[in-house]
C-alpha cells in the first residue's frame, strides 16, 4: 500500500476503495515540500493525486472548506491552461476497443474507480459537460469503440434539482 495523508486514506474509504484500487489508480498525497510547486493558493495544507493519463494529473484539495476567488467551494484543481480530460481507470483501458462490453460514465473519478472495483467498466468526466472542449467531444473519446455500444451515464445527484445541467 502506498503511504496516503491519513485525510486522504478516510476520504477514500469513505468512497469504498480498496487498497488494490488504489494502488492500480495510482492515488497518492503530493509531498508537502511540492504543494507549493503546483498551487500557491493559500490554506492548501494537503493534495490527493489523481494521475490520469499521458502525465495529465488532477488534485484534490485539502482541507475540503477552502473556497476559490469566487467564494465557490473548492474541491479540486488542475494546471492552468490544461484543458479537459476524460478519466479512464486502468481497468477500464483494457476494454476500450471492445464495444460488445457495456460502459458506464460517471462524474468523478473515485466513483469511476468503484466501479470498475465492483466489476462495471466505467470512465469519468469531471463535470456532466465535461465531454466537451469548446464545442466538439474531448479527442479523448477517440481511444473508445462507441458506436454500437451500450453506454449508462450516472450523473451527479445535483441533476434533478439544477436546471443548466
Amino acid at each position: 500500500m502506498v503511504e496516503l495523508h491519513p485525510e486522504h486514506l478516510a476520504d477514500l474509504r469513505r468512497s469504498g476503495l480498496s487498497d488494490d484500487t488504489i494502488v492500480i489508480g495510482g492515488l497518492h498525497s503530493v509531498r508537502p515540500c511540492d504543494i507549493g510547486r503546483i498551487t500557491a493558493l493559500a490554506g492548501v495544507t494537503s493534495l490527493l493525486a489523481i494521475p490520469y493519463h499521458q502525465g495529465f494529473t488532477r488534485y484534490k484539495v485539502f482541507p475540503t472548506t477552502l473556497k476559490d476567488s469566487k467564494g465557490k467551494g473548492l474541491r479540486y484543481l488542475q494546471p492552468k491552461s490544461s484543458g479537459t480530460h476524460l478519466y479512464i481507470p486502468p481497468a477500464a483501458k483494457a476494454i476500450l476497443q471492445d464495444a460488445s462490453v457495456p460502459l458506464a460514465m460517471t462524474e468523478g473519478e473515485k466513483k469511476a474507480l468503484k466501479a470498475c472495483q465492483e466489476g462495471i467498466m466505467c470512465v469519468a468526466i469531471g463535470g456532466l459537460w465535461n465531454w466537451l472542449e469548446g464545442r466538439r467531444r474531448l479527442h479523448d473519446f477517440e481511444e473508445i469503440a462507441l458506436p454500437g455500444r451500450q453506454v449508462t451515464l450516472y450523473p451527479d445527484s445535483d441533476v434533478w434539482g439544477r436546471k443548466d445541467l
